[in-house]
């Protein structure tokens, strides 16, 4: 159906009966019965799901599947990388940190490694940058026409930590590339914490031609029983030119 029109002219496009030997259990058309979640993606005629598969070694496993419209031709068409083939990363043969679907190519960035694409009909891998020349650690986000990539520090899980975050922690700095790994620049972020705070948290959401929106979470961390806990302080909205550099808040969300 086209955004915006009613309901019921959609048209299923999916079924049991087409699911090409998927299984229906519960109401849920499953693809692998083994697959915990599944990510949808649409690339042109072509349907992806990621499925989130829990493996015989007891991890869960990112494995792609795709079909046409109609729900036809349901294969397997890419997985998570084995550490032989691209090296170890944060979550190394288990999953990538950040995917991207076009033109028939699989995006992929890896924390703790670097940025590859996957040709999915013939299946050759290929690096397009060496990230770690940048940062080491991050989180990626994509458009048809940028890889933005955000430093991070993985967050301190010690029971003993305190004012530590127990997730990810936002850098102090973005990476612009191209889709095709091209570098162009970096987008300073250091001035954030002069303005929210310290103990900040940051969260890619989109890119698009000409900005980089971003929320900014500010925590406070007290310890009960030796375990640090974070309390919410504020929630703002950001976005980054990616032409200038300049940095600005668009909205305080709490």
């Amino acid at each position: 159906m086209k955004l915006g029109g009613e309901k019921d002219s959609a048209e299923p496009i999916w079924s049991p009966e087409n699911a090409g030997g998927a299984q229906s259990h519960d109401g849920m058309i499953e693809i692998d019965p083994n697959a915990i979640r599944y990510s949808l993606w649409a690339d042109g005629d072509t349907l992806y799901f990621m499925a989130n598969v829990q493996t015989a070694e007891g991890t869960k496993k990112n494995v792609l599947y795709q079909c046409g419209l109609d729900g036809s031709d349901v294969r397997q068409v890419w997985a998570t990388p084995d550490a032989e083939e691209v090296g170890e990363w944060e979550r190394t043969g288990v999953s990538v940190s950040q995917w991207y679907i076009t033109g028939g190519y699989i995006y992929f960035y890896l924390s703790g490694n670097d940025y590859y694409r996957t040709d999915l009909a013939t299946g050759k891998t290929e690096k397009l940058a060496d990230t770690q020349e940048q940062t080491q650690y991050g989180s990626a986000i994509f458009s048809d026409e940028f890889m933005c990539l955000l430093s991070e520090t993985p967050g301190n899980r010690s029971a003993n930590a305190t004012n530590e975050s127990l997730i990810r922690r936002g850098g102090d700095a973005l990476f612009l590339y191209d889709l095709d790994g091209t570098y162009r620049k970096e987008i300073s972020l250091e001035n954030l914490a002069e303005e929210v705070g310290d103990n900040l948290e940051i969260a890619l959401l989109m890119v698009d031609h000409t900005h980089v929106y971003f929320q900014v979470t500010t925590t406070s961390y007290s310890t009960q029983n030796g375990i640090p806990v974070g309390n919410v302080g504020s929630e703002t909205l950001w976005r980054a030119n990616l032409e200038t550099g300049e940095v600005s808040q668009l909205y305080q969300l709490r």
